[in-house]
């Protein structure tokens, strides 16, 4: 692909075919642009040198991804093992349901397997535990290919004559706003109540572990005493005390419902044919509408192994595209990638609230995908800008939070009782507990992830963030940014380190290079904010949609026929102000998030104040 952007004479045939009188549809022109792109970041206006030159660092680039990735996959291999009792008050039956060591048959195994390690830093009351798993969760291979994807970026700006990686990435992007800016505007509204919330893990630390230990909240302290914090709550609940009701069987049910009820869609398991299957635990899914027929196809592959992708994700095995006069549309394929831990002998696989919002999530995605009718395949389903194709999965996610919808599908698999009213209540009251914190993490993230892409190696890293007053959230979002504008040569520990005493409300580990995990790094290089602003839109779209009737099929043929439809052969623009109007606005998020009150959410006069600038 990199030698074929590189072909001179196809990318003077697309730019003279732009020039000409010849009248293009909107999804031509989309698709002529983008092509456009490809030649342009593969150097095509270069001379045959330094052409080269860019193939191989595009190349180059690809393979360092590929390799960060594969090194997190091996890293969940990677085991830690403790006496049970050091694992108090973890819940008997996950202890039992543990590995023991081969080499200390006494002691249970504790794999590196993201679920895992959060289950330890939120249920383990020994610090000492809690710090070993978090200190041990990190990939060392990855910091010197961390090192070597940055230079290679670097490089990659500068040789087709760009200021940085960042202003390549931004080419590809929805939204004309300063990703900066809009991260610093929503930092600011997230602030006064991330700082109550750190006050009371200080205090819960204070009582737990002696005066004094509360100075510092470490980052093997944050979900431990964030869970105690919720526990001291009247008839707390969290996402485990409620996974009686989301057994992977209804959860799946669940989609089906949804997409039955907004689309006039049947999901159903179907038979496939020899060999099809890379695993026994794959599952092969149709959607089929009411009149049009089968529209795609998802596997659906939720369960860990050894070697497997060890995130959540839907991965593109067949885009959709139009074949001509008198030929079939091109059904889509995809693959719905989860990692949910399979219950042993008959018992039912029963979820978290959390990863049941993860698999509607991937759910949004594979919908975009085959519900998308485009001509092109370049531009199928979630193939268009990324800050715009996370807006369907972020929208589905508000689904698993409305009684209205749960009420139809999550019953417990031992009473049979829907999940109340009730419960959702106190459910959402618990995880907006600490939603300062919570958003300024991702914000302080994407932020540093644009700042890696843009500054010059002479930058001084503590006055890059001199004029931001942001914490927790902030964090993910900062150092994305941070990734793609600082040379490769920097020692990213150190300045994540120094991002936290600036901006986090609690205080960095010392030489844990954490950035070796931050998987993002790879598909979203400067790009890392899109998460916020994608959930910014989806806020409004569920408003203006669906926050009156969640399941109106009204509603949901308009985000078919006005929005999916189109994947990515559309402006984002256009698309997104069809749905919910020029007015955009962050009141929606930070009212979902608990930011807000009812009364700073609806006052007129805040309207400029929470301005969205798309």
């Amino acid at each position: 692909m990199q030698g074929l952007n590189a072909h001179a004479a196809l990318y003077d045939a697309l730019v003279k075919l732009e020039a000409s009188d010849h009248e293009l549809s909107a999804e031509e022109r989309i698709m002529s642009a983008s092509l456009r792109k490809d030649f342009e970041q593969g150097g095509i206006g270069l001379g045959t040198a330094d052409r080269g030159t860019v193939v191989a660092l595009n190349s180059r680039m690809h393979e360092l991804g590929s390799q960060f990735t594969q090194n997190l996959q091996q890293n969940t291999l990677k085991e830690i093992s403790f006496h049970p009792e050091a694992l108090k008050p973890l819940p008997s039956v996950l202890i039992k349901s543990l590995k023991r060591s081969s080499s200390d048959p006494g002691k249970v195994i504790i794999p590196m397997l993201p679920s895992a390690v959060s289950t330890v830093m939120q249920w383990v009351s020994n610090p000492t535990v809690r710090r070993k798993i978090y200190e041990a969760s990190v990939c060392h291979p990855n910091t010197e290919v961390l090192k070597q994807l940055l230079n290679v970026r670097e490089e990659l700006a500068s040789a087709l004559s760009f200021e940085n990686y960042l202003s390549i990435s931004l080419r590809d992007r929805a939204s004309t706003e300063s990703p900066m800016r809009f991260l610093e505007s929503l930092a600011k509204e997230v602030e006064k109540k991330a700082r109550q919330e750190v006050r009371i893990l200080k205090s819960l630390k204070s009582e737990a572990e002696g005066a004094g230990s509360g100075v510092h909240i470490y980052p093997w302290d944050r979900s431990y005493y964030m869970a105690q914090a919720k526990a001291k709550l009247s008839e707390p609940l969290d996402g485990s005390s409620l996974c009686e009701y989301f057994s992977l069987s209804s959860c799946v049910e669940g989609m089906g419902m949804l997409v039955k009820s907004l689309f006039g869609i049947d999901l159903l398991e179907c038979e496939a044919s020899e060999n099809e299957l890379w695993h026994p635990d794959v599952k092969k899914m149709q959607m089929r509408h009411e009149t049009e027929g089968v529209l795609g196809y998802i596997y659906l592959d939720l369960y860990p192994r050894a070697g497997k992708y060890n995130h959540a994700a839907q991965f593109t095995i067949r885009c959709g595209r139009d074949q001509g006069p008198g030929v079939d549309y091109q059904k889509p394929v995809v693959a719905l990638v989860c990692n949910f831990t399979n219950a042993s002998g008959s018992d039912p696989v029963l979820l978290s609230h959390g990863e049941a919002e993860t698999l509607f999530h991937e759910f949004g995605h594979a919908c975009h995908s085959l519900l998308s009718r485009t001509k092109f395949q370049h531009l199928s389903g979630t193939r268009g800008p990324v800050d715009f194709v996370e807006i369907p999965s972020h929208l589905f996610e508000h689904f698993i939070w409305d009684h209205r919808v749960l009420s139809k599908f999550a019953r417990s698999v031992y009473t049979g009782r829907a999940i109340s009213q009730n419960e959702i209540d106190r459910f959402q009251r618990d995880s907006s507990m600490f939603s300062g914190m919570d958003i300024q993490q991702q914000i302080l993230l994407s932020a540093f992830d644009l700042e890696l892409h843009t500054k010059p190696s002479s930058s001084n890293w503590t006055q890059v963030f001199s004029g931001m007053d942001i914490q927790q959230q902030i964090l993910l979002s900062a150092f994305d940014l941070e990734l793609h504008t600082k040379p490769s040569s920097s020692n990213w520990t150190q300045v994540y380190s120094d991002l936290f005493k600036k901006f986090a409300c609690i205080t960095p580990a010392t030489n844990v290079p954490w950035e070796t995990t931050f998987g993002h790094v790879v598909g979203y290089g400067a790009g890392y904010y899109s998460y916020l602003y994608a959930k910014v839109i989806a806020s409004e779209i569920w408003q203006a949609l669906f926050q009156k009737d969640p399941t109106s099929r009204a509603s949901g043929d308009r985000l078919r026929s006005d929005f999916l439809i189109y994947g990515g052969s559309r402006d984002p623009k256009e698309l997104i102000t069809s749905l919910v109007g020029q007015d955009m606005s962050v009141r929606s998020y930070l009212g979902d998030a608990g930011i807000l009150d009812d009364g700073e959410q609806h006052a007129k006069e805040n309207r400029e104040r929470f301005k969205f600038l798309f």
